[in-house]
């Protein structure tokens, strides 16, 4: 295996690893952003973890075939159940729900207190992964947002820093984004808006307290992403 492909989201999430780190690719699946981060990024370590024996015996032979049996370590655990304080000071949660991120992360708090960098990608609940960063101590110190497949892509790269402060519409789509006015965010705002307001459109046709109720959590929602796209303008 001389180079593996990962896709534009995989890639973008490796990219965000410090060069030379030594990391927990935790839900590593075949082990390709492993390898990469080990031939592009020069990772002195990582440990390949997943919850399933399947793809960890695809991973192995995958880390055989490229040669770094030296460097990448397989390792079956649930999360960072399986890594010890200090070993690696680099964790990436890439492809999994933000509230099923941030349990793994507050079940390794032991292992999280010793590391630097936290590369995540969560696929739900971004908001409130912004917000948990920085309750437990890390700066969001990059932000990236990509379309790949025509989904979109949220990703970040999180360092020790001091407890930040941020608006409700940062926390929603990423103060990086907003203020380097991110053409893909800017592209994503204005597919919501629209969606929002089609589903507000339905909704003012039916008359139960719940769809009264959404409504008016919908408006808010409206209000937010206006907020966003006045960085645009």
């Amino acid at each position: 295996m001389s180079g593996v492909k990962l896709t534009p989201r995989m890639l973008q999430v490796a990219n965000l690893v410090p060069e030379g780190a030594a990391v927990a690719d935790v839900g590593c699946d075949h082990a390709y952003v492993s390898i990469y981060l080990c031939q592009m990024r020069n990772c002195r370590k990582v440990l390949a973890m997943d919850v399933r024996t399947g793809p960890l015996e695809i991973a192995a032979r995958n880390v055989a075939e490229a040669g770094l049996a030296d460097r990448i370590e397989l390792r079956l655990s649930d999360g960072l159940a399986k890594v010890e304080p200090g070993e690696i000071d680099t964790v990436v949660l890439a492809g999994m729900g933000g509230l099923l991120m941030m349990d793994i992360l507050k079940s390794g708090k032991a292992v999280v207190a010793e590391v630097d960098t936290l590369v995540l990608q969560p696929q739900s609940d971004i908001p409130t992964v912004r917000r948990f960063v920085h309750e437990i101590g890390f700066a969001i110190q990059r932000e990236a947002m990509l379309w790949d497949d025509e989904k979109p892509y949220f990703m970040m790269q999180c360092g020790r820093g001091t407890s930040e402060t941020w608006t409700e519409v940062e926390y929603a789509y990423g103060k990086g984004l907003l203020e380097n006015k991110d053409e893909g965010l800017h592209t994503y705002l204005k597919k919501e808006k629209q969606t929002q307001i089609q589903i507000m459109e339905r909704l003012s046709k039916e008359q139960s307290a719940r769809a009264m109720e959404r409504m008016q959590e919908l408006k808010h929602c409206v209000w937010l992403n206006e907020k966003a796209l006045a960085y645009f303008e």
